[in-house]
């Protein structure tokens, strides 16, 4: 995935609620996941923004298991 892919999905991700539902925000955490290291700061990013708590404590799982596998 390039840079670009990963800046336009955190865009979507860091969306409000209303542009962005929780399922897509889960997907797009998911994807940036998949990419290991290099997605990281992107899901950071989007947990610093997350309004939905199920978003919060979904992308915070996902990076402590990411952190663990480093």
């Amino acid at each position: 995935m390039s840079e670009e892919e990963i800046h336009k999905l955190k865009i979507e991700g860091m969306a409000s609620m209303h542009e962005t539902p929780v399922k897509r925000k889960i997907e797009i955490i998911d994807t940036l996941a998949s990419y290991g290291e290099k997605g990281i700061p992107a899901i950071r990013d989007i947990l610093n923004t997350a309004m939905s708590q199920t978003v919060i404590e979904y992308a915070t799982d996902v990076l402590e298991k990411l952190q663990k596998s480093e």
